[in-house]
């Protein structure tokens, strides 16, 4: 059975997190001082922080509320096949090591604030990339959004919780509310320190996590023993979980022929690059030679956050498979349940980690959703700003973005896993073609890679139509997204080979030698 918390217990659950977003505030009041009036520092952070800031803070902003929410419940009701997730952890050395010292090289050899303009620099050799740039700052911007009501709605979701009688949107903006103010306060910087500090509360969160599914529930030996007889529990209300011991093979319950899993599998490692929690650190290390650490820091820490997560979810199948615990009637509120269950000390710590996850998301995906918006689409459109101007556009767009995100949460009805989803696909569907292979490969054009962003804008808007209207399923069970990706970086590819010319699209020497690394 589940503890039931008393008021008291609740308010000091809340004095925790609130705690956590004060100090938070704190720091971008702190880092407002580091700007100095430059766009540099204040929209992008750029070479300002070390790398255990800096990839700490990337762990932070990646693993999110999804990690510790929506992966657990997908592990819960699909089993294992979702525990390789795992890969995140060496994805961020591949890509901070073979895209990030290109891009921290760019930074060295121009003034890059946004990933606008890497944009700029990278394909500017050869005519306008007002184009590119628009199509990019549009869909960068709606993959954000989406991204950031997913967090606000994890959020949302732990609140309501603890405070059943809190309304949605006093749910949403209580916490949000505050993550709005200090990133409008301090810029990216505030984004990077906040988010640095916070990934160190998840890493010790995620240790308590693992703790208890090896010390207290007897790790996978018990887990397993408990799935051996394949168990249907059924609670009073008629809600029925049937356990296997197929749940913890590599394809758990993956029904497709390991389609779905192959494309778990195939997500972290084309994905983990392509997020602007990794692009957008690797211009901000200080040091490009401390890329190695940056990484190491990145790897470690999100190997602690990604297996607590899953530790979560073996843990409740354990419990429920053993009948401690009831059968859930919506996995979405399985964390909740099992720091309920856990115990009021442990949910001081837990809860904290967990609200850490969910904002350090949250104030990366409203900075560059923000800068998507208000510098790269404004400088597509040929507006000229000063610095000055460039961070007072950014504060208000950040307000916007961020009060937009919540109103988004609040009134949405769409799972946190899947909102999260939309984000993720959104993202990458841009980010793989025009910076991952264009940082990697010489040839990448800039008309290729317009008719790249292009076919990632329209595609996402016809995914997001004919799945969420017209409830349109995609060919082989694969979410419309990957096909998306897929489309985007053919166009990519194939338009660059179509299309390049050895005069005219000849980089200068300082970006052919960054690429060159």
């Amino acid at each position: 059975m589940t503890a039931v918390l008393t008021g008291g217990q609740k308010a000091a659950i809340l004095f925790v997190i609130f705690a956590m977003l004060v100090i938070s505030f704190l720091i971008g009041v702190v880092a407002k001082r580091r700007t100095k009036n430059s766009a540099q520092q204040f929209i992008g952070a750029t070479k300002s922080f070390g790398p255990i800031a800096t990839g700490l803070s990337s762990t932070a902003a990646m693993a999110s509320g999804w990690m510790l929410v929506g992966t657990p419940a997908n592990v819960y009701s699909y089993g294992n096949i979702m525990a390789i997730y795992s890969y995140l952890s060496f994805c961020f050395a591949l890509g901070f090591i073979y895209v990030g010292k290109r891009m921290r090289a760019i930074a060295e050899v121009a003034e890059i604030s946004t990933l606008g303009d890497v944009l700029d620099v990278r394909y500017g050799g050869s005519g306008s990339t007002r184009p590119l740039k628009a199509f990019f700052a549009v869909t960068m911007f709606l993959g954000c959004l989406s991204y950031l009501a997913s967090q606000i709605s994890a959020g949302s979701g732990l609140m309501s919780y603890l405070f059943p009688n809190w309304p949605v949107l006093l749910s949403c903006a209580a916490v949000f509310g505050i993550v709005t103010l200090y990133v409008a306060v301090g810029g990216e910087s505030a984004g990077l320190l906040s988010q640095a500090f916070q990934g160190a509360v998840m890493v010790i969160c995620g240790i308590v996590f693992i703790g208890f599914f090896f010390f207290e529930f007897g790790g996978f030996g018990a887990l397993s023993s408990a799935l051996a007889d394949s168990p249907t529990v059924t609670n009073a209300a008629g809600v029925a979980k049937t356990f296997s011991p197929r749940m913890m093979t590599a394809f758990g319950l993956d029904n497709s022929g390991g389609v779905l899993s192959v494309t778990y599998l195939m997500m972290p490692l084309i994905g983990v690059a392509c997020q602007p929690s990794c692009l957008t650190r690797m211009y901000a290390v200080k040091d490009p030679r401390n890329l190695g650490k940056t990484s190491l820091t990145s790897a470690l820490s999100q190997a602690v956050v990604c297996f607590s997560g899953m530790s979560i979810a073996f843990a409740m199948i354990h419990l429920v498979s053993s009948g401690v615990i009831e059968p859930l009637a919506k996995a979405d509120q399985l964390t909740w349940t099992y720091c309920n269950y856990l115990g009021f000390g442990v949910q001081l710590i837990c809860y904290a980690g967990i609200m850490a996850a969910i904002v350090s998301s949250a104030s990366m995906y409203i900075t560059v959703g923000a800068n998507a918006l208000a510098i790269d689409l404004s400088s597509a459109l040929n507006f000229k700003m000063s610095d000055a101007q460039k961070i007072k556009i950014s504060r208000i767009a950040i307000v916007i973005v961020g009060i937009g995100g919540i109103f988004m949460a609040a009134l949405s009805s769409e799972t946190v896993a899947i909102i999260a989803s939309l984000g993720w696909g959104t993202i990458v569907s841009i980010n793989l073609p025009i910076f991952v292979i264009g940082c990697a490969w010489k040839k990448a054009t800039r008309k290729g890679m317009t008719a790249a962003a292009f076919a990632a804008m329209v595609g996402n808007v016809i995914g997001l139509v004919t799945t969420q209207l017209m409830k349109i399923t995609y060919p082989k069970g694969m979410p419309w997204y990957m096909w998306v990706i897929c489309i985007s970086v053919m166009i990519g590819v194939f338009g660059s080979l179509a299309t390049y010319n050895k005069d005219s699209d000849k980089v200068s020497p300082g970006i052919e030698a960054a690429l060159n690394l």
